[in-house]
């Protein structure tokens, strides 16, 4: 991934204003003034209502305080609690407008992750970490639609500390001049204590992510690490990574806590000169001084709430520039796109022509000027040790990866972008370790397919794949798998797989390592299975093992070979 971008609060908001509808804002924003203008007028309310209890002597009122004050007992309370009861209707229909938003925003950004890194090309993501892939889809999604909430939050808090301000501005503008400029002075002050929010985040988002990554590696390799003792150095892995991630948290939040403290401290002196002065030195009847007492401590949690918003935002933006700069990558690395061309059949040969492959971060090329010729109907096996590049050429010959020099041929036409996306719409790849799902055994041999085969298909296909114990079992086709296969052999998981792969009737095979660890029962009903395809379909085998290079009409050596051409037969 790119490294993260540093965005500022405008480009945050402007970004978050094109991904929610004007509609929905402005419904938001209406709710939100209506809420606030209840807040104030009912706690203007609390004026007449003051005066009951301790009388109206002294107080100079403004014509509209002198009205309320003139109203029946029975109407300033019953306007009191309606004001109260309207305010928090509109305050539940406001968070339930924030949370849809949130959602919807959170959907969209792991929509938008989840499509870029579909869309990639496998060259690029094949240099990249499926773990830092699941952290960007889940993880940074949330915190970058967590962003919108904290703007509502901070819209909430600013429209209703105006309002308040105007109420207290009715009662004494005097009063509402020092809290705006008392305000004013504190958020500069804690604007000070509170910097540093967007490296925070940024430390986050590595720590994240790295233990995102020993967590994904763990569980997908969790057998081989039992099986070789290499529990205990991963949990000294995870543990690291955990401590670190703490590490992290515990800086944020205690530089949180530390500003809140701050702001609680001063706010009790606020608070504590605000009585002081209403009461000592303006001299305000009690009647005005109870109202403004209560409106100052309303504005109290306010203006913490805003401070905290504040907080959030400056380390959650860390999270939006991580995800935006890792889309902006993706796409920049987009994969060759499908269109309306000649469909691509493979009748007579397939070739490699000229082919020169270098990957990123490396300096020897995997194949240089490499030239490769294989008929239509044979089985070609491959072998190599590790890293000569055969998961490379089944990257070639599929029309999955684009070589640096050299060309992709079907039947000695050279394939263009559009015709190699054709092209693998005909290939069928089966892995030494199949993607399965926990879904029932039809369902993974019928996953990827166009259409919806019908059950005779898949019977068909599980036959030819010589996987007929599946019509054994209890539930037949219908047998749940378990997560990854888990309620099946290695053996049995790979033939379910190669029936999948037939199913598709590909002009290309390619099998790549589909014995490795299988006894010879399985080993060798998969190979019947290969020879019973020969003149049917084109089949590739990369493998090691000696039974499966027996298969091949010709033996491609990698390690060896800078060239190669199968007898035309095939056979």
């Amino acid at each position: 991934m790119s490294a993260d971008r540093d965005l500022t609060s405008r480009e945050v908001v402007a970004f978050l204003a094109r991904q929610v509808e004007t509609r929905e804002i402005v419904v938001l924003l209406g709710l939100m003034l209506v809420a606030s203008l209840s807040e104030g007028l009912g706690l203007v309310l609390l004026i007449p209502l003051t005066q009951l209890f301790v009388g109206s002597e002294g107080a100079a009122a403004s014509s509209l305080l002198a009205s309320l004050a003139d109203a029946p007992v029975a109407a300033l309370l019953a306007g009191f609690v309606g004001l109260v009861s309207l305010r928090a209707v509109i305050v539940f229909l406001v968070n339930e407008r924030r949370r849809e938003i949130g959602l919807s925003l959170g959907r969209r950004l792991r929509t938008q992750a989840h499509a870029a890194l579909m869309g990639a090309d496998w060259r690029w993501l094949s240099r990249q970490h499926s773990g830092d892939h699941a952290s960007l889809v889940m993880a940074e999604a949330d915190r970058a639609a967590g962003l919108a909430d904290h703007v509502l939050v901070t819209l909430t808090g600013l429209v209703t500390v105006a309002i308040l301000l105007v109420s207290t501005a009715l009662v004494s503008w005097q009063v509402a001049v020092a809290i705006l400029l008392f305000g004013g002075a504190a958020s500069l002050l804690y604007a000070n204590f509170s910097r540093g929010g967007q490296a925070e985040g940024r430390a986050y988002v590595a720590a994240h992510g790295k233990l995102q990554r020993l967590v994904t590696n763990a569980l997908s390799h969790l057998r081989a690490a039992r099986i070789a003792g290499a529990q205990p150095g991963m949990a000294r892995d995870f543990d690291t990574a955990v401590s670190d991630l703490a590490a992290v948290e515990q800086r944020y939040f205690r530089a949180t806590h530390a500003v809140n403290m701050l702001f609680q401290i001063g706010a009790a002196f606020a608070l504590a000169m605000f009585v002081y002065v209403t009461v000592e030195l303006a001299a305000i009847p009690l009647a005005f001084a109870i109202p403004l007492t209560a409106l100052a401590v309303r504005l109290v949690p306010l203006l913490g709430s805003l401070q905290q918003a504040r907080r959030s935002w400056q380390f959650d933006i860390a999270g939006l520039g991580y995800l935006l700069s890792s889309l902006e990558d993706a796409r920049a690395h987009p994969d060759v796109a499908e269109a309306e061309v000649p469909p691509v059949h493979l009748s007579r040969e397939l070739a490699l022509r000229g082919v020169t492959l270098t990957y990123h971060g490396r300096t020897d090329a995997v194949f240089e000027h490499f030239d490769m010729v294989i008929p239509a109907g044979g089985i070609i096996a491959v072998r190599g040790q590790s890293g000569a590049g055969k998961s490379s050429l089944a990257d070639l010959v599929s029309g999955l990866i684009r070589p640096d020099e050299g060309d992709l041929c079907i039947d000695g036409v050279a394939l263009g972008d559009a015709q190699r996306a054709s092209w693998r719409r005909h290939v069928a790849y089966v892995e030494q370790e199949p993607y399965l799902t926990p879904g029932t055994i039809a369902q993974n041999i019928a996953w990827g397919a166009s259409d919806s085969p019908d059950l005779q298909a898949i019977r068909d296909a599980i036959t030819a794949a010589s996987a007929e114990f599946v019509f054994d079992l209890p539930q037949g086709i219908e047998t749940e798998m378990g997560e990854d296969g888990r309620l099946f052999s290695g053996g049995e998981k790979q033939r379910i797989a190669l029936a999948r792969a037939l199913l598709a009737k590909p002009q290309l095979l390619i099998l790549d390592e589909v014995t490795a660890g299988l006894d010879a029962r399985n080993a060798e009903q998969i190979g019947a299975s290969v020879r019973a395809l020969r003149g049917r379909c084109t089949v590739l085998i990369l493998s090691h093992d000696e039974r499966m290079l027996a298969l091949g009409d010709e033996v491609l050596d990698l390690d060896e070979a800078r060239s190669f051409r199968a007898p035309e037969s095939g056979t």
